[in-house]
């Protein structure tokens, strides 16, 4: 083999046992790895197993429970153990393939009948679902084995849905009784849930129906200020969404409040008798009484006010009295206590009586005809023995008709009758009274009629009809689905085309009845009365359908209380979505004068049940109620919240003295949110919300004092605009006005809920915010402004000046201003940086010529400065030479650029100011501000001598170093004893500057000049 073989044969080696290293290291990762590596297998027949298989079928589960599902899979081909197999479910229709089901360490390659385990609501009502065979040889990331998988749809099934039992709600408040503006404890720990948790309680801790706080805990504490009685009450939710109510009772008392107690002797006076009231036994805990206003007759008119506790009264006629004192303390609250009086003629019983029917208010009764009238005469009394005999005259004949303290009576026709008592005492004394008894026809409806009113969506109005009938004293007005098949399905409108929209108007002719008040279910209602002058009234009403939630009885009727039924509130078994129906009311339970007042009031809400119109005067205000009820929860579980309307009469608000603006209304003692609107016959409309289950819903003059908010502190500075926004304060009705006081004077300085201001001062401001509403009623709040000079003050140093040496200038910094005022000057005239003088005007001289820049910095009160700067020229004065100053020297003149020889021009020499030395030159005195010696060491090597002849100055050249000119005092010093002198005992002499003549700042300057030179001269040899 030749050499070049050889060679070539070893290369060929080298290359192979590369091949081969190469080979060995990754053909084992290769060939190990075959068998998975990219899954891709050939598919073939799944029975036979020649392709991977995973199957799932369809299922049905119950969510409240984990749920098995059978499955089955085969990758037998795929070269994979058992032990490296496990199976996934997932959730195709949850976004990021959600997990639902897995298991891995499978037993064997092949399966069927394997069990996957999916957890309670791990599933949506429908899901479909994917299941994946994974190949878990690697633990950490189990992948999916290609073509081995399989779909299904998952259905919770509604039928295997567990039913929730609602939660018991429970309510305790401790203290019960407590002074407004203490924290009380509200504990419903109680409430309890079969079969969950109770997971949120949400809180109305005033009572209003308004949440006021929601906590996952089971107590809470609040700040209440209401006073009264009122119930606050908590909300209790489950797990599973379902909820309970409960309240607790309390009474708050306004703080410091006085407690009244009222006395009487004799309680049974004659009449005419002297009767004295004592409230001295009236207390005020935190103050003291100050005033006591007496009622004597109950009609809630107070007669007398007085600083004294007793009083006495003397009643004119027999009758029932009660008698009432209100006390004040010296805080203005109040407190009322009353007493019984019985007023009758010595030895003479009191006659009293009543009907039943009545209108309850004397002396007059109603009763239709063939109607039996109670008539009652047990509160009749004797003072001073007993009643042995009643009599009855029905008719007002003369005749007696009847006997018995309690008797019945029927009138056959229409009329108004006086009917009589006359009752006799043991002693034989007799009392009579007596009433008027209006007999009228039975009412009846003499047609009825609906339409559609041309308004929202129209209906079918053939199946669609209105029920007119007279029941309990009352005009029932119903409208009717005539195609319903239920009973209760009759008063459904939503199937014949009816929605939300749709206006209808009924129209319902009657006779012998007055029409004076609506009450009813519906929206935006509207009625007529129509006096057709025959006896017969019309009445047409207008208005939309709304939703009603309906409870009934087991016997199919409206509960009678809907406070609780066993300990819980009441759920609608029912909900109407579009209903209509109506009461219309005579209002003969009123008095004459409050049914006119009445006439064409209107009461609409969505409550299941209400009675009639009550008119209460127990309160500060008197006010008009409607008691309702309905189901405290919807037929859905949630809370039933309801909606009052109501519209009050002109003569009503006029017998009250307010505008409709005053009004405001409550629910079970609350007051509500309320959204009053005057009608165009000066009457007013009234809406606000209600929470059910049942309570009285009033309107009443507001005596709701709004609550003012002024919004929050602010810093600004001084002429910035300050913008204000009361418009967080609230009111029960609407708040009417909004005024300010910025400065805190008590004086209000600006109007409207929004203003703006700007102080002109800095310093810290109180601004008061007052609201009012349209009844008075007012709240005032504070917010606090800080107001910072945050400007600079503008520097005016006055306008450049050019002066003569030793001239004084004036210099005027009157010109500078600020927003609020320039508190200091001062004044730089030299340029380095130390102010040399204060004020606003100010003089100074120059004792040089040359340019001065001279600096103005002005400072404000707070501490923000400004400078401004202008430039003075100062100029040699003319004639130099001349006068009693020295002379000009122009240095050009005499120095010699060639040999560096300064030749100084003869002037006149200063005297020195100490004689007493020889050969010394004296200290120069300088009698401006400022003394400027320039001094050029180039030629400064020269001793002057001064004194009374003319100086003869040489100069010798000689390189020296660069000349210095210096303006302070400090060069002039250099050539004093203190620093040095010659070998000869003489000292180079300072000339000294005056500001006598002409060519002074020039003398100076070549003084200086010399006396350098002399020095830098004499250096050398020492």
């Amino acid at each position: 083999m030749t050499e070049s073989q050889q060679e070539q044969r070893e290369k060929l080696r080298a290359v192979w046992l590369s091949a081969l290293l190469v080979f060995s290291v990754f053909a084992p990762m290769v060939f190990a790895a075959s068998p998975v590596a990219g899954n891709t297998i050939s598919v073939g027949n799944t029975e036979s197993g020649n392709a991977p298989m995973a199957d799932v079928p369809d299922a049905e589960i119950d969510p409240s429970s984990d749920s098995d599902i059978p499955v089955s899979y085969n990758v037998e081909n795929t070269g994979l153990t058992g032990g490296e197999l496990g199976l996934r479910l997932i959730n195709d229709s949850s976004p990021g393939d959600e997990i639902v089901a897995q298991t891995m360490g499978l037993d064997g390659a092949k399966g069927t009948g394997v069990t996957l385990t999916v957890p309670a609501d791990t599933i949506g009502a429908t899901s479909q679902v994917k299941l994946t065979v994974i190949d878990g040889s690697n633990p950490e990331d189990p992948q999916p084995i290609a073509g081995a998988s399989d779909t299904a749809t998952i259905t919770v099934s509604a039928g295997n849905t567990p039913s929730n039992t609602n939660p018991t709600a429970s309510l305790s408040v401790t203290p019960s009784e407590f002074t407004a503006g203490d924290t009380l404890t509200f504990d419903a720990s109680g409430s309890t849930d079969p079969d969950g948790t109770i997971e949120t309680y949400i809180w109305d801790f005033d009572g209003d129906g308004q949440s006021d706080k929601t906590t996952t805990s089971a107590t809470t504490t609040a700040t209440v200020d209401k006073t009264g009685t009122f119930e606050p009450s908590v909300t209790v939710f489950d797990n599973d969404n379902g909820g309970d109510f409960a309240t607790a009772e309390v009474t708050g008392s306004a703080p410091g409040a006085p407690s009244a107690a009222l006395s009487a002797s004799p309680t049974d006076p004659a009449v005419d008798e002297t009767v004295t009231f004592d409230a001295s036994g009236s207390t005020d805990s935190e103050g003291s009484v100050e005033q006591y206003e007496w009622d004597f007759d109950g009609d809630g008119t107070y007669e007398q006010t007085t600083s004294s506790a007793t009083v006495t009264h003397a009643y004119d006629s027999v009758d029932f009295y009660t008698a009432t004192v209100r006390v004040t303390d010296n805080d203005g609250y109040t407190d009322t206590e009353t007493v019984d009086i019985t007023v009758g003629d010595a030895g003479d019983p009191v006659a009293w009586f009543y009907t039943q029917p009545s209108s309850s208010q004397f002396p007059s009764a109603y009763a239709a005809v063939s109607e039996s009238v109670t008539f009652d005469a047990t509160n009749s009394f004797d003072r001073d023995g007993s009643i042995t005999k009643y009599e009855w005259d029905f008719d007002g004949d003369g005749t007696y008709d009847a006997t018995g303290s309690s008797v019945t009576h029927t009138y056959s026709s229409a009329d108004v009758y006086d009917a009589k008592l006359q009752i006799t005492d043991d002693n034989g004394n007799t009392a009579t009274r007596s009433l008027n008894v209006f007999v009228g026809a039975s009412p009846a409806v003499l047609s009825s009629d609906i339409s559609y009113a041309g308004s929202g969506t129209q209906p079918t109005m053939s199946d669609i009809t209105v029920d007119a009938f007279f029941s309990s004293d009352l005009l029932q007005v119903q409208v009717i689905n005539d195609t319903a098949e239920g009973f209760d399905d009759r008063y459904e409108l939503e199937g014949v085309g009816v929605d939300e929209t749709t206006e209808l108007t009924i129209s319902v002719t009657m006779d012998d009845y007055v029409p004076r008040s609506l009450i009813g279910s519906g929206h935006d209602v509207t009625w007529t009365r129509t006096n057709n002058g025959d006896g017969t009234w019309t009445v047409t009403i207008t208005g939309t359908p709304a939703e009603l939630q309906y409870y009934f009885t087991e016997e199919g009727g409206t509960p009678t209380e809907w406070g609780d039924k066993e300990g819980e509130y009441y759920t609608a078994s029912n909900a109407r979505n579009q209903s209509m129906t109506f009461a219309v009311t005579d209002l003969d339970v009123f008095e004459t004068q409050r049914k006119h007042r009445l006439n064409s009031s209107t009461f609409i809400t969505d409550a299941q049940s209400f009675g009639q119109p009550k008119y209460d005067t127990s309160g500060p205000t008197d006010s008009v109620k409607l008691s309702l009820g309905a189901p405290h929860y919807n037929a859905d579980g949630t809370l039933n919240t309801g909606f009052f309307e109501a519209y009050l009469p002109p003569a009503m608000l006029d017998h009250w003295g307010v505008e409709a603006s005053a009004l405001s209304g409550s629910f079970q003692g609350a007051t509500r949110q309320s959204t009053i609107t005057s009608t165009k016959d000066g009457g007013a409309r009234i809406d606000f919300s209600v929470h059910y289950s049942e309570g009285d819903a009033a309107i009443t003059v507001d005596n709701t004092a709004p609550t003012a908010d002024a919004g929050s502190a602010q810093t600004v500075g001084v002429g910035e605009t300050v913008a204000f926004d009361g418009t967080a304060s609230s009111d029960n009705t609407e708040i009417e006005s909004y005024e300010w006081d910025f400065d805190g004077d008590g004086s209000y300085d600006a109007t409207g809920a929004t203003p703006t201001h700007a102080f002109s001062s800095p310093g810290t401001y109180t601004v008061t915010l007052r609201v009012t509403d349209a009844a008075g009623n007012t709240d005032t709040a504070t917010v606090t402004i800080t107001v910072e000079d945050t400007t600079a003050p503008t520097a005016e140093a006055g306008s450049d000046q050019t002066v003569k040496v030793d001239e004084t200038v004036s210099f005027d910094g009157t010109g500078s201003t600020d927003n609020v005022g320039v508190n200091s000057y001062e004044w730089d005239f030299d340029g380095d940086g130390t102010y040399d003088a204060t004020g606003s005007s100010v003089t100074h001289s120059f004792g040089s010529s040359g340019t001065e820049t001279v600096t103005l910095r002005v400072t404000d009160a707070a501490g923000n400065t400004d400078t401004d700067t202008l430039t003075v020229t100062v100029e040699q004065k003319s004639g130099s030479g001349d006068g009693d100053g020295p002379a000009v020297v122009n240095p050009s003149q005499s120095t010699d650029d060639t040999d560096d020889t300064v030749t100084p021009t003869p002037t006149e020499t200063p005297t020195p100011t100490d004689d007493t030395e020889t050969n010394t030159t004296a200290e120069p005195t300088n009698t401006t501000d400022e003394v400027v010696t320039e001094t050029d060491d180039a030629t400064a090597n020269t001793t002057e001598d001064v004194g009374d002849s003319e100086p003869e100055p040489t100069a010798t050249p000689e390189p020296t170093p660069e000349p210095t000119d210096s303006d302070d005092d400090s060069s002039s010093s250099e050539s004093s004893d203190d620093e040095g002198g010659d070998s000869g005992g003489q000292t180079a002499a300072e000339p000294t500057t005056t500001a006598d003549g002409p060519g002074f700042g020039a003398v100076v300057a070549l003084l200086g000049l010399v006396s350098g030179a002399l020095l830098a001269r004499r250096r050398p040899s020492q």
